[in-house]
């Protein structure tokens, strides 16, 4: 633009200049006044200064222009780096009018809802919310409007449209931001807090399960400790008791009753780890579940179909082969007894190598390669509140008479003896899955693919090697929902 004016201002000028010679030229030949040609050069004078002053505030202005567009760039770069920030953040920012309507929100925020965040500008938090997000919320946004007060870190529970099984936590705090034209509106910020509460959630059982341990071994101990004295002492008397006679029965009954208090010991003492009590050796799993197949179809239901799946070339652990055939039977048992119309059980095997992510994602989980039996059943599932509790000593579901409550508190013990976990996966009326998973044995990983002892999967059966979230038939689950729980850390103290 300046240019132009520049070129417009000489050619001007020198149109000026050409004129005042030409016209001095004709009164100097036609030889007329000198008064008349002073008018006219005071006339040409007027014009140049005209068009000087012209060409100053073209100047001004075009300066004026260039810095209100530089400030106009800078305000556009600044705005696109701002919604580059906000998309891009893991924290959900939102803001509202007075009408609670949405005025802006970022991509974390509008994840909340599970619709984009387009979707939401303009809308009510009715019309994108769930109702219990809505209903956690729109009081304290009221309260914001009124006081014109922050209100920071409120904890809120909710689902969104997506997901709707699946409940999600978060940690919220909402302020006062002034609007266009003097109007107040109220921002919030909010911070997805599912993982951690997970974790938290998973190291609290650890700890307690940990203490119920310590608790039920010393008291195993001390109870030991009496039944010793109560069973030597019987035998002695049986000893010296005639054989066949009432004392003889009595003392017998006495001594069966020891030895059966003394094998509830055992399994309190395998929970707690307080005594080691296995018998561990190189292993190959899919030998000791192909070696159990027929007993366990024996103990099941008719109505009850098992699909056994063993994966190729499984690694070897080091456990104790009769109590990984416990740690399965106890599974077995107890999903036969959730299925008493009838259903499908499966167990399978595969190799799984826990990652960094998932392992940080999980209490006590030690990342590195595992073998993996899972247990699934369609039976009628668990409430949360029983998975909390389900591997307590003494704790069972099952009617008076009809469980000891040490099954799952002896594998828990026995899964933890062998330096691996377990996770549990259920639902009410959705059935449920155990996995347990042991290290792969160190001294194993040469050569162990070549393994003749290994069972390898029946002809026309699927390889699920290194699958370890399919589960066939049954309904499958997200591993990772909240009915997940930690069982058995590895390398808990």
């Amino acid at each position: 633009m300046l240019p132009q004016l520049r070129r417009a201002f000489w050619l001007g000028a020198l149109a000026l200049i050409s004129i005042g010679l030409t016209v001095t030229l004709v009164y100097w030949v036609n030889q007329r006044s000198v008064a008349a040609l002073l008018e006219i050069l005071s006339l040409l004078g007027i014009l140049a200064w005209l068009s000087r002053r012209t060409l100053r505030q073209a100047k001004q202005l075009e300066a004026t222009r260039a810095i209100a567009d530089s400030a106009k760039s800078e305000h556009e770069e600044a705005q696109s780096l701002l919604d580059f920030c906000l998309n891009s953040s893991p924290v959900g920012f939102a803001l509202h009018d007075r009408s609670m309507r949405f005025v802006r929100i970022n991509e974390a925020g509008a994840a909340m809802s599970g619709l984009p965040a387009a979707s939401h500008v303009g809308k009510t938090l009715e019309e994108v919310m769930p109702s219990d997000f809505v209903d956690a919320i729109e009081p304290i946004l009221r309260r914001v409007l009124a006081t014109g007060e922050a209100v920071p870190n409120i904890p809120i529970a909710s689902t969104n449209l997506v997901d709707p099984m699946r409940e999600r936590h978060y940690l919220a705090s909402f302020f006062p931001v002034e609007l266009s034209r003097g109007s107040t509106g109220v921002g919030s910020v909010i911070l997805e807090t599912t993982q951690y509460r997970q974790l938290e959630e998973q190291l609290l059982q650890a700890r307690k399960m940990e203490a119920v341990g310590r608790l039920a071994g010393g008291v195993a101990h001390d109870f030991n400790n009496i039944l010793t004295a109560i069973k030597s002492y019987s035998e002695l008397l049986l000893a010296d008791a005639e054989p066949g006679s009432q004392q003889s029965d009595d003392l017998l009954e006495i001594t069966r009753a020891a030895d059966r208090a003394s094998a509830l010991t055992r399994q309190l003492l395998a929970f707690s780890r307080q005594q080691q009590v296995l018998q561990p050796r190189l292993v190959n799993l899919n030998a000791t579940v192909d070696g159990m197949r027929n007993m366990l179809k024996r103990l099941l239901f008719e109505s009850v179909r098992i699909n056994i799946r063993l994966a190729r070339d499984l690694w070897m652990v080091t456990a104790d082969p009769a109590e990984l055939e416990r740690v399965i039977m106890n599974f077995v048992l107890n999903a036969r007894d959730a299925m008493p119309d009838g259903g499908q059980l499966i167990l399978e095997t595969s190799n799984v190598e826990i990652d960094e992510e998932y392992a940080s994602s999980h209490a006590y989980t030690t990342p590195g390669p595992y073998v993996m039996l899972a247990v699934t059943d369609t039976g009628a599932g668990m409430s949360k509140e029983v998975r909390e509790r389900l591997f307590e000593p003494f704790f069972t579901t099952k009617e008076k008479g009809k469980g000891t409550g040490l099954g799952l508190a002896s594998v828990y013990g026995i899964i933890k003896q062998s330096g691996g976990f377990v996770r549990v996966d259920s639902e009410p009326e959705r059935g449920t899955t155990f996995k347990v998973y042991i290290p792969r044995a160190e001294e194993a990983r040469e050569g162990e693919g070549t393994d003749d002892s290994a069972a390898q999967p029946p002809r026309g059966q699927r390889d699920n090697s290194g699958r370890p979230g399919r589960r066939g038939g049954a309904q499958r689950r997200d591993a990772d929902s909240q009915a997940e729980r930690i069982a058995g850390p590895r390398g808990d103290p």
